[in-house]
């Protein structure tokens, strides 16, 4: 279930994803930092990396995990990445490059650029996803249009306005593909905490007099937006205007260069206002974080749905999905209203794909020497026992029944994989079924039964028996009484 994905970029926001993914790989059970633990069926583990473009000599040429270690790259550590047979090409620069940031921070490659959509198109890219710097609007244009013609989706992580732009949408979708965009949000950031505050003004009836967003930072995003700040200022403004009315102060936001705490950000946030009786009251309030980690998970959740909506044939509801994710979306809504709109886009898609072309049953985690299994499925509920006599399990605390549903056209390749994954030092079983069929699944033994054929269910029934499961627990056969416990 891989989603291919090629970056453009390979900086500080890149290195925190690539190390991001190999983080959740390590611990796919770690939820602590996502906002959604499954896209769909996608965990983050299934995101991997076939293709990376930058300009940088110290990057191009060498393997992705390679490069995102190279200067002037200095952010915070996640984890030790996954080895990547992925190299770094040489990308168009197409004024992505002013020449404060060759002085400063960029060494550009002398080498050759390479034919972009040709590099996707042989990698099997899916998702393209743009990293440049603000300011570089050519460029984007460019990686867009080679997007499109590799029939891959595009990810516009930085303000340049594509997405908002009704005719790039238009051909994305027309090719049955995903443009999301513009500027991609911060797990906590400043804009994001200013917009609740100010939300939180508003819901309580308070005039906004004053807003003053200072973000101050001293990597190489930082040090470009010295000197091309309007797209960047422009996009947080709207996202907190979006939020007040014509009665309130627009809010201000600008970006300061500090050569401090390479990828640590501090945010100075403002905001004046008049309550009961034009009484004042204030906020005065200062966030600090990592800068560049602060997006990955946002773009985890972008690359996993922009996936999951072309796989749905649903691509133009990646318009409403923008508000949740991005600063400069095509729509802006409150972000408690994007949420909602996120999870009712997803949801029914997911419930859909999972209906009447399905199997249900349960599997029970204590069983599964290996639990990866877990990730193909869908799990509609989880139910925890307690263990008593009965169960015949007492090494055991618990037992963790998950019921699942899972696709028809995958039901025999998970009912293989959940009979090699079961517990090899006692005997266990699985089962799913449907209107017609039931899958009853041992170690190393699956039975497809015909639900109408009691000959087959009495084969199942007396391997059980034979392994020593008791009768009573092999309730899958339609003469035994369901166990009650």
């Amino acid at each position: 279930m891989a989603i291919n994905v090629a970056i453009i970029g390979v900086g500080n926001c890149a290195k925190s994803l690539v190390e991001g993914v190999a983080f959740y790989t390590k611990n796919k059970d770690d939820k602590v930092g996502l906002m959604h633990h499954f896209v769909g069926k996608y965990h983050p583990s299934d995101i991997n990396f076939v293709a990376a473009f930058d300009v940088d000599e110290r990057k191009v040429g060498k393997k992705l995990h390679e490069a995102i270690n190279a200067e002037p790259n200095k952010t915070m550590k996640i984890a030790d990445s996954l080895e990547y047979d992925v190299v770094v090409q040489r990308g168009p620069t197409d004024g992505s490059i002013i020449p404060e940031m060759r002085e400063n921070f960029i060494h550009e490659s002398k080498l050759s650029v390479v034919d972009v959509a040709k590099v996707l198109e042989e990698s099997n890219a899916e998702i393209v996803l743009n990293y440049l710097p603000t300011g570089s609007d050519k460029a984007t244009y460019d990686y867009a249009e080679a997007a499109l013609k590799a029939n891959c989706s595009f990810i516009n992580c930085m303000p340049t306005s594509i997405a908002k732009d009704l005719k790039w949408r238009k051909k994305f979708e027309d090719k049955g593909l995903v443009l999301m965009g513009d500027d991609i949000k911060s797990q906590c950031g400043a804009t994001i905490v200013n917009r609740f505050l100010l939300t939180l003004f508003k819901m309580r009836g308070i005039r906004i007099t004053e807003s003053e967003q200072v973000n101050y930072g001293g990597n190489a995003d930082h040090f470009n937006l010295h000197y091309r700040p309007e797209s960047k200022e422009e996009a947080k403004e709207a996202a907190l205007n979006s939020v007040l009315d014509k009665n309130d102060a627009k809010p201000t936001a600008r970006m300061v260069y500090t050569e401090k705490n390479y990828d640590h950000k501090q945010a100075k946030i403002k905001i004046r206002g008049e309550m009961f009786g034009h009484v004042p009251v204030s906020i005065d309030l200062t966030l600090e974080d990592e800068d560049s980690p602060n997006s990955g998970g946002v773009v985890m959740d972008a690359i996993r749905a922009a996936k999951f909506l072309v796989d749905n044939d649903k691509p133009k509801e990646a318009k409403i999905l923008c508000s949740f994710l991005m600063k400069s979306p095509p729509k802006q809504l409150t972000d408690s209203e994007a949420l909602k709109k996120f999870n009712e886009v997803i949801l029914p898609l997911e419930m859909n794909k999972f209906t009447s072309n399905s199997f249900k049953g349960v599997i029970i985690e204590e069983s599964l020497e290996n639990k990866d299994i877990l990730k193909k499925v869908k799990i509609i509920k989880t139910k925890v026992e307690k263990i008593t006599e009965e169960h015949k399990t007492p090494w055991l605390k618990q037992w963790t029944l998950h019921t699942v549903e899972i696709l028809k056209n995958k039901a025999k390749e998970i009912a293989e994989e959940i009979s090699k994954s079961l517990d090899s030092k006692h005997s266990w079983y699985a089962d799913f079924k449907d209107d017609t069929h039931h899958y009853i699944i041992f170690r190393n033994k699956v039975f497809f039964i015909d639900v109408k054929s009691k000959e087959q269910y009495d084969k199942a029934k007396q391997y059980g028996i034979s392994l020593g499961i008791p009768e009573y627990q092999v309730d899958f056969h339609p003469e035994v009484k369901e166990w009650e416990r």
